[in-house]
């Protein structure tokens, strides 16, 4: 949050996936007004992981290997389950939708002065 605004602990209880915890996170009509404006674009960036390789589903961490990544690190292949698939649509605050990456990104170049209002970040 903004330097002036206290982070906030919002009941989480049942939220499964990110999405779900920010609909949750979003009750609360403070964080409302800046979660309903930036996390559109968060998720449509949801498809890549932490570090820019492209997802379709969430991977959970498993002791047993279950899927074996072709990637490997280091010399351990890493092993996951694969988790809930990847939602990457959204609707910006001027009720555009998208679908994912590439429909949000034609969506600002077909405009690229009011991109600024679509993305809009609280102040």
């Amino acid at each position: 949050p903004p330097p002036p605004v206290p982070a906030v602990e919002p009941d989480l209880t049942g939220a499964t996936t990110l999405r779900q915890q920010l609909a949750q996170h979003r009750n609360d009509a403070m964080c409302a007004s800046c979660h309903d404006k930036i996390d559109p674009a968060g998720f449509a960036l949801e498809s890549f992981d932490a570090i820019g390789g492209w997802r379709q589903w969430y991977r959970i961490p498993q002791p047993e290997p279950v899927v074996l990544d072709k990637r490997k690190r280091g010399e351990q292949p890493v092993a996951y389950k694969q988790g809930l698939p990847v939602d990457s649509t959204g609707k910006l605050p001027t009720g555009e939708a998208f679908g994912d990456m590439r429909e949000l990104k034609a969506l600002l170049k077909r405009d690229p002065p009011a991109a600024q209002g679509r993305l809009a970040i609280c102040r």
